[in-house]
C-alpha cells in the first residue's frame, strides 16, 4: 500500500519524493449522508498547467584550480624537472632570467581572465639590508603566464629557494 501525503498540488512519496498531483489523485468523493453512509464519488478532475515558470540557475560554474612550487636557488641551472616541489595542472615552468619564469598550461584555458596568486622566499628577510620578495605577473594568456620574483627594498631580480603559485579560474 502507497502512503502519501499532498503538499498544495504535489504530493509527497513514501520515499520523500515530490511528484505532481494528475488526474486520478485530485478527484473528489461526496460527503457522507445523515446516516452515515458515503455518498456518491465525485467526478474526477485534470487541473490546468499554471504558466511555465523562469528557468532557475544552473548551479555554479566549474572552479580551475592550478598550483606549482619550485625551488629556484640552482639559478641557471634550474630544471622544472628535477626542482620542481609540487605541482598540479602546470605543464612547465622555465626560468627566461634571474627571478623570471614563464609558466604553461597543459591545455589553452577559454580565456585569460584567471587570478594568480604567488609567494616567494626560503628563509627570514628581516635583517640589515633585506627585503621581503614580491611576486609580480605579467603576461597573463590563455597558454600561461610569466611571474617576476623581486626584492621590495631595490627591485632587484631574485632566484629563491621557494617560490609557489595558485591559479584560479572558471572553466
Amino acid at each position: 500500500m502507497s502512503r502519501s501525503r499532498r503538499i498544495w498540488n504535489h504530493l509527497v512519496d513514501e520515499n520523500g519524493k515530490l511528484k505532481p498531483v494528475s488526474g486520478s489523485e485530485s478527484g473528489s468523493t461526496g460527503a457522507r449522508g445523515l446516516d452515515g453512509s458515503k455518498g456518491q464519488k465525485g467526478a474526477e478532475g485534470v487541473g490546468e498547467n499554471g504558466a511555465k515558470g523562469q528557468k532557475g540557475a544552473t548551479g555554479g560554474l566549474p572552479i580551475l584550480a592550478f598550483h606549482a612550487s619550485w625551488d629556484a636557488s640552482a639559478g641557471d641551472s634550474f630544471d622544472w624537472s628535477t626542482d620542481q616541489i609540487g605541482c598540479f595542472g602546470i605543464d612547465n615552468v622555465v626560468r627566461t632570467a634571474k627571478g623570471i619564469f614563464d609558466i604553461t598550461f597543459p591545455v589553452p584555458l577559454l580565456s585569460a581572465n584567471y587570478t594568480v596568486v604567488a609567494s616567494a622566499g626560503d628563509q627570514n628577510y628581516g635583517g640589515v639590508g633585506a627585503s621581503p620578495r614580491a611576486m609580480n605577473v605579467l603576461n597573463r594568456t590563455t597558454t600561461g603566464f610569466t611571474v617576476i620574483c623581486e626584492r621590495t627594498d631595490d627591485a632587484a631580480q631574485d632566484d629563491c629557494g621557494y617560490i609557489a603559485l595558485v591559479v584560479l579560474g572558471s572553466a
